[in-house]
């Protein structure tokens, strides 16, 4: 396919990567129930907002595999070919990647670091993340902190997708250099991720699952561009999608849950599973032929995809920050539980992240580039 038929940024997917950020800060919202219970599972009702995020936090773990998807689709589209043709070597691609990804991961694992020793001092114990040692922290410094040699999530605990997604990156590398991307080896990796991988690494094992399934949509979607029945193989692709997200949705309801139960064991899992191989890839895939069709799509919202990095690994800091100043204030912990609260919060993290991103993370990834740019 030539990419020229194709635009150069796809800006729905940006806003999809956003909103699966600030839905994993959702997920994440149960560690300020700490000061309420004592623990971490959403197990009262004395407020709306705690019947919502249990909703929220049966699905917390689908927003990374939609990143993971995400990921695939966007690094085939942009890095295979190049790889696979010999312009991008290893260590430019290895300089392309960390400048983006380590700075804002080194400053929020000292944050933390400085945050949890002050933690304890308070209350004789670390909030949330019990895994606050030396072998963890060399662990999060090399980006290792899923990689099987740990205890558990420790430190900037939502890093650990970020530890995976290295590793897939190193698999990427390799799958590239050796082979064009095709669907039926994509579709093996895949499936190898599913199915062995990830009984001896179970993150690893989604991550290439999901990764690749996200090649499988690029390579699906340079076939379809390249067809003349592109309009109506996407109209069938739009109706098939949107019959997908309305069954998963049914079943995400409390009724739909409980009536799920009637069927046989494996049946929720091949529902379960679907959200994954089905609706991801299909939802990307459809986004990305609108916006070859009629043009960009969420652009005015491409900020949130922007800043999604950003949002995912601040938000842990500054609920260590927030729960600190709760703490050493004695202000009334009932106002965390607050949907008041909730907004404010978010709108903080947005501001902090958007921040970040403009006169931190982009200068320092453009530093980095340009003192490393005469490797080939």
């Amino acid at each position: 396919m030539n990419k020229s038929n194709s635009p150069s940024r796809f800006y729905s997917l940006d806003v999809l990567r956003g909103v699966a950020s600030l839905s994993v800060v959702l997920v994440h919202w149960e560690f300020f129930y700490i000061l309420y219970s004592g623990q971490t599972s959403l197990v009262t009702d004395h407020q709306f907002l705690f019947s919502f995020l249990s909703w929220v936090n049966r699905f917390g773990g689908k927003p990374v595999e939609l990143f993971f998807c995400i990921s695939g689709f966007v690094f085939f589209f942009l890095y295979s070919d190049s790889i696979h043709q010999s312009n991008i070597s290893l260590k430019k691609f290895t300089v392309l990647r960390l400048s983006r990804l380590y700075p804002l991961h080194l400053f929020t694992l000292l944050l933390v670091v400085a945050g949890q020793f002050y933690y304890e001092q308070l209350t004789n114990s670390y909030f949330a993340i019990a895994n606050i040692d030396a072998k963890h922290f060399i662990l999060n410094l090399f980006f290792a902190s899923a990689w099987g040699f740990e205890n558990g999530v420790s430190f900037n605990g939502p890093v650990w997708s970020v530890s995976i997604e290295v590793m897939l990156y190193a698999i990427f590398f390799i799958f590239c250099c050796y082979t064009p991307k095709k669907i039926v080896l994509l579709l093996l990796l895949s499936l190898i991720g599913h199915f062995l991988i990830s009984k001896i690494n179970f993150n690893l094992g989604k991550g290439m699952e999901l990764f690749f399934l996200g090649g499988c949509a690029l390579v699906i979607y340079e076939k379809i561009l390249s067809t003349n029945d592109i309009y109506k193989i996407t109209s069938w692709l739009n109706a098939l999608t949107m019959l997908a997200w309305l069954f998963m949705l049914f079943f995400s309801l409390k009724i739909g849950m409980q009536t799920l139960k009637m069927f046989p064991v494996f049946f929720q899992k091949i529902l379960f599973i679907s959200t994954s191989f089905i609706v991801f890839p299909m939802t990307i895939l459809c986004l990305a032929l609108y916006e070859s069709k009629k043009g960009s799509l969420g652009k005015n919202l491409s900020f949130l995809g922007d800043i999604s990095y950003s949002t995912y690994l601040l938000h842990f800091p500054l609920q260590l920050a927030t729960v600190i100043i709760w703490l050493k204030c004695g202000l009334n912990v009932e106002w965390l539980y607050s949907v008041w609260f909730l907004i404010l919060f978010f709108l903080t993290l947005i501001l902090l992240s958007t921040v970040s991103y403009r006169y931190f993370e982009m200068p320092v990834q453009k530093w980095l580039r340009i003192k490393f740019s005469s490797l080939k």
